[in-house]
């Protein structure tokens, strides 16, 4: 739903803040192919179609492909590409001819959402991923032209908006200007990559009717975080974030706050404090609303702001999700020391290859109980731990990570191979699995010994769709079982009433017999499990039998039997 909303707004010309030439592709000219003026070819006014050599759309131009096309309605316009002209196995470009006279003011400090509308016809499939260049195989490349740090030149800030294969076959890219007096859209790129597991045979063709940028209404601009003592509720500060915004509710900005050039070298750090401070941590919690959507400025982060009289402790900060669009552009948004990102709902939108959420010493990226993550769908963006940052999964909670996780030191201490690992917990109920798209690599480890140490407390890991060598890189610890072989054993609910849950702490795999008894001593219940190393979860239909006390005896061939009592109601 909430795609079809940003076809319809950005199709609005009213909310358009400036039209791209030719967006809906209606003007077509025959003109002399760029590469070999002996062949004539029919292309959009203001816009160019290529391939490169090396796959990336700034590359060198392939200069023995000539490109033609269709006009798919003089009245709708549109155009076809058949792919009979192209090299399928590399991505096709189109490229808006943008110049100095023709290139578009976006105004400082907003938010543009970027829209391209394209389908695939003729059996032609697309590919979705980021298997490619650019970490995008198929959708569009943004560039927003504003002042270098030296002032005396430009720089472009390139966003991407990854293919969606829906109805539509829209694609949008999240771009939040700076405070820069002079931003300008400067490149708007089509990239359509073939699926060439699935070339057809005749009518190859891509059909491209719509390019867009607009104006987000009602932006809010957040410029502090202050928790005023209205939003105590007696354990927390609950503010949200409409609360904090200036000038609007729909769409908030967190704003870039520092008096120097926003880089890598100079972040900002937007500090959350109390409006009394104490000498104590508080825990501010920064709702984001469903029915808004979510922005950063580059290089704008969130942090607690120190307590008073101390110079090292901070308040506890939580960005927490109930339904919003968070979204992630080029670089990466850093949770630090008490800041944490606490997942209900919503999603996650990466627009590049280096869009990222990054988890520092003590912060956490935490999936709040029976919820469901699906963290970078499609491989695109990362997800980066480093020493001391962490996973904190709520019961019946889910995460599934299917992008890169990167696990980085933070401060590593060349002789303690502790400083160089990453730790999380997997309770029961919760699961951690890995996607498709998913790999895990490491970072700044010359020593080759980080790893994402998980303790196996009876959660569920699926690691088996991540490449064999990054299945290395994640250390499974299981809990010891007691010599004692009572104690591994824990039965519930205890009473019961239609399913008894045997959970059994294993030193290896095995095959584990559960057997019931009467009070009179007669078996009526027994069934075989296999059991791996760690905590195992064995349920027993217990509906048909007569209310009453029963034993469950519980066989290990190494460990012997023993026998714990229960309660049937």
């Amino acid at each position: 739903m909430k795609t079809l909303f940003l076809l319809s707004f950005l199709l609005s010309p009213i909310l358009l803040q400036a039209q791209i030439p030719n967006s809906n592709l209606k003007d077509l000219s025959a003109i002399p192919c760029p590469f070999d003026p002996s062949v004539e070819v029919v292309q959009p006014d203001y816009w160019r179609l290529y391939q490169t050599l090396d796959g990336n759309w700034d590359g060198p131009i392939d200069s023995t492909i000539c490109i033609s096309v269709e006009q798919i309605s003089s009245f709708y316009g549109g155009i076809r590409v058949d792919f009979n002209q192209i090299d399928p196995a590399r991505p096709l470009y189109m490229r808006w001819l943008a110049d100095n006279t023709s290139k578009i003011f976006l105004d400082p400090a907003w938010i543009y959402q970027t829209m391209g509308h394209m389908t695939a016809v003729g059996g032609t499939q697309f590919d979705p991923s980021n298997q490619c260049a650019d970490a995008l195989c198929t959708g569009i490349i943004v560039g927003v032209e504003i002042p270098d740090e030296s002032g005396d030149s430009t720089q472009l800030r390139i966003y991407v908006g990854p293919f969606e294969d829906n109805y539509y076959g829209t694609y949008v890219s999240c771009v939040p200007t700076e405070n820069f007096p002079e931003n300008y859209l400067r490149e708007f790129i089509f990239k359509i990559q073939v699926d060439t597991a699935n070339i057809p045979s005749e009518n190859f063709a891509a059909q491209i009717y719509y390019a867009g940028v607009g104006m987000m209404s009602d932006v809010g601009h957040i410029y502090e975080v202050n928790a005023s003592e209205e939003y105590w509720d007696g354990q927390s500060y609950q503010i949200w974030n409409y609360d904090l915004a200036i000038d609007g509710s729909q769409n908030s900005l967190f704003m870039y706050g520092a008096p120097t050039y926003p880089s890598l070298d100079y972040p900002y750090f937007m500090d959350a404090i109390p409006e009394v401070n104490t000498t104590y941590p508080k825990t501010i919690n920064i709702n984001i609303a469903s029915f808004t959507s979510t922005y950063f400025q580059p290089f704008t982060y969130l942090r607690g702001g120190l307590v008073l009289f101390s110079d090292s402790i901070r308040h506890e900060v939580n960005l927490v999700n109930w339904g919003s669009n968070i979204c992630l552009d080029f670089v990466e948004l850093v949770f630090g020391e008490n800041t944490n990102y606490v997942h209900y709902s919503g999603q996650l939108d990466f627009s590049g290859e280096t869009a990222c959420m990054q988890f520092r010493q003590g912060s956490a990226l935490v999936v709040a109980d029976s919820t469901t993550l699906h963290f970078g769908p499609g491989g695109h963006g990362m997800l980066a731990l480093r020493t001391g940052g962490s996973i904190d999964l709520g019961k019946g909670s889910t995460l599934l990570i299917d992008n890169m996780l990167m696990l980085t030191p933070y401060h590593p201490d060349p002789t303690d191979p502790e400083s160089r690992q990453v730790y999380m917990e997997l309770n029961p109920g919760s699961t951690l699995a890995f996607g498709e798209h998913a790999s895990i690599m490491r970072k700044f480890n010359p020593e080759n010994d980080m790893r994402l140490n998980i303790y196996m407390n009876g959660g569920n890991l699926d690691d088996s769709r991540l490449p064999p060598e990054d299945r290395l890189l994640i250390n499974r610890i299981y809990p010891l079982p007691s010599a004692n072989q009572a104690d591994n054993i824990r039965l519930s609910p205890n009473p019961a009433s239609d399913i008894l849950e045997c959970r059994y702490l294993a030193e290896g795999a095995s095959t584990l017999e559960l057997e019931i008894f009467n009070i009179q001593g007669q078996s009526i219940i027994r069934q075989k499990f296999p059991t791996e190393k760690g905590f195992n979860f064995l349920s027993l239909s217990v509906e048909a039998l007569p209310t009453g006390w029963y034993t469950l005896q519980v066989s290990d061939p190494i460990k012997g039997s023993t026998v714990k009592p229960w309660l049937k109601l």
